[in-house]
């Protein structure tokens, strides 16, 4: 059983896919308040990312699994069913989700894609923590139920499941967040009796997608004053590219980055009664 109390795990997502998001996620945990990150393997920048957490062992790594908006592990010629003429997968989650839901040779090629991935992370010598989803494709079933498999063949049982109210704080993409939420609460259920059933880990709580890419202070002050008991997860993306288009658009009060290294941010986590936390730290607990 989970502990009484609040405990947060912060996770930082797209490591490995630039250099400043691999320098916004060392620093993040050295002088702020991330405990997790999200690795993805393909990336590239993945391998700097690899010696930045090999030299920071009190980093939680997990695998940011990765099929669409990024680039294979496979060659070309074996993800033909994925990718575009430029060799890269479908931009967003929707597209990619739909072909393998209607593509026998997709889902097949989805399915030797997550093995290379897995062995990709496993390749790196870093100790897999946790897995999840970019864009939370992990959630399809045809990546879910490959990704399952593999997961509980590497030791590793948590795993992200997104399930958090409808509050929005910016206006900005309202519309499609608010389809995003939508669906995501509707795959939500399966997900977690499958992982139940399965033996997998969850949190409680997960933050992240309703204000994906604004996780600036004012945004975390509203979570962490109104922070629900048990065990949270918060992600984030700082220092990358899809936080910076959100924010030129949206407008801002910050990056996320500046967040998380906020004296603010931290005395909240603190007046919220909360403790930081790490996936590895919470051991086989189970929501």
């Amino acid at each position: 059983m989970i502990a009484p109390g609040r405990r947060l795990i912060v996770s930082a997502d797209d490591f490995g896919s630039s250099p400043s998001v691999n320098d916004a996620v060392a620093t993040a945990h050295r002088d702020g308040i991330v405990t997790a990150c999200g690795l993805m393997v393909a990336a590239p920048h993945s391998r700097e990312a690899v010696e930045v957490a090999l030299t920071t062992p009190s980093l939680d790594v997990g695998l940011h699994l990765t099929l669409s908006d990024g680039r294979p592990c496979l060659p070309q010629g074996a993800v033909t069913r994925l990718v575009g003429p430029r060799g890269r997968f479908l931009p967003s989650a929707a597209a990619a989700g739909l072909r393998l839901s209607f593509d026998r040779r997709a889902a097949a090629q989805c399915a030797s894609e997550v093995e290379a991935q897995f062995a990709a992370f496993d390749a790196t010598g870093l100790r897999l923590t946790h897995w999840d989803g970019h864009q939370h494709i992990h959630l399809h079933p045809a990546v879910w139920r490959a990704a399952t498999r593999l997961a509980l063949e590497a030791g590793c049982r948590w795993v992200r499941l997104p399930h958090e109210p409808w509050r929005p704080r910016t206006r900005y993409g309202l519309a499609l967040r608010r389809t995003e939420w939508i669906l995501l609460r509707a795959m939500a259920p399966w997900a977690r009796a499958d992982a139940a059933r399965l033996g997998l880990c969850t949190t409680d709580h997960v933050f992240g997608q309703v204000e994906g890419g604004r996780m600036t202070e004012q945004t975390w002050l509203s979570v962490l004053g109104a922070l629900p008991q048990g065990l949270t997860e918060v992600y984030c993306h700082p220092g990358s590219e899809y936080e910076a288009r959100q924010r030129r658009f949206a407008g801002g009060d910050g990056s996320e980055l500046s967040a998380l290294l906020s004296a603010g941010v931290r005395r909240a986590v603190g007046a919220a009664d909360a403790r930081l936390t790490s996936f590895s730290d919470a051991g086989d607990a189970r929501s």
